[in-house]
């Protein structure tokens, strides 16, 4: 029997998250690149204690996790209610946990025009249909001035990620990618949203997540203790003549990669709706 590529229906994409989403720790994008997302939000100048942020599709809470050592009030919001118990359970009892809801519940549960940042991690490319109502809910919950980030994988080819059930005889893609963005196509679904976009680009996560630590002296290159001195400097140069992002001189610096497997976009609520 010839196999048939799988179509993805929202029972079956339920069905595939409510499995995966309390799964092992491992197999989430946040918790190998939790660190470096923080990391690069810091970047945009946006992250102070204090600040109202959203996590939209927040699984197990890794990146939360990372913003409330910030002192940040967060909130989540994922379409899983097995995920959405999860992270209530993990982060009760923090002082700045706001407490997590389900995507159906959010627009009642969550205040409109009030959040400083959200962030939408890994999500896009899982969406079926209401990419551009996700978008909007997202524009909604943002304050004016607000800012959100949104990363996918970059120009990826869905073809090569595709496995075979030999159970049913179907074609489908290993994590449930329906979809693939480039920097220009992910900005322009993002401008037509009425949100303004800050910086949209690829780049490679892992060079963000310890960006201002010393190395083990006793076990390092050349070439990293001499990157490790360039970051100090573009950081105290970046303090003395502060850049609005994401024209700073560190954040630039990290850019710098051969191989950028991630898409990243920081986009703006206007203050004046357009």
């Amino acid at each position: 029997m010839t196999a048939t590529s799988y179509e993805w229906t929202p029972q079956t994409i339920q069905r595939f998250w409510e499995h995966y989403k309390t799964g092992p720790e491992a197999q989430y994008f946040c918790y190998w690149f939790g660190t470096g997302l923080t990391n690069f939000l810091v970047d945009t100048g946006r992250v102070k204690p204090g600040i109202l942020y959203l996590d939209y599709g927040c699984g197990q809470g890794f990146l939360l996790e990372r913003m409330l050592e910030k002192q940040v009030r967060c909130y989540g919001v994922d379409s899983s209610f097995k995920a959405v118990q999860f992270v209530n359970q993990r982060f009760e009892g923090n002082y700045y946990w706001m407490g997590a809801t389900t995507v159906s519940e959010s627009k009642a549960a969550l205040p409109a025009g009030s959040f400083d940042l959200i962030s939408c991690v890994e999500t896009l490319e899982h969406v079926l249909g209401g990419l551009e109502e996700l978008i909007g809910n997202i524009y909604q919950l943002l304050k004016p001035g607000g800012v959100a980030l949104f990363t996918t994988p970059n120009e990826e080819n869905l073809e090569h990620s595709q496995i075979y059930c030999p159970f049913c005889e179907a074609m489908y893609h290993k994590v449930q990618h329906l979809r693939s963005f480039s920097s220009q196509s992910l900005s322009s679904l993002l401008d037509s949203q009425g949100l303004k976009t800050i910086f949209c680009g690829g780049l490679d996560l892992s060079a963000f997540q310890q960006p201002w630590t010393l190395p083990d002296w006793q076990d390092v290159s050349f070439r990293t203790l001499a990157n490790w001195f360039t970051q100090r400097k573009h950081r105290l140069i970046d303090k003395l003549a502060p850049r609005v992002f994401p024209d700073g001189r560190g954040f630039k610096h990290r850019l710098k990669s051969v191989d950028s497997p991630s898409l990243c976009a920081v986009v703006e609520r206007p203050l004046v709706q357009q």
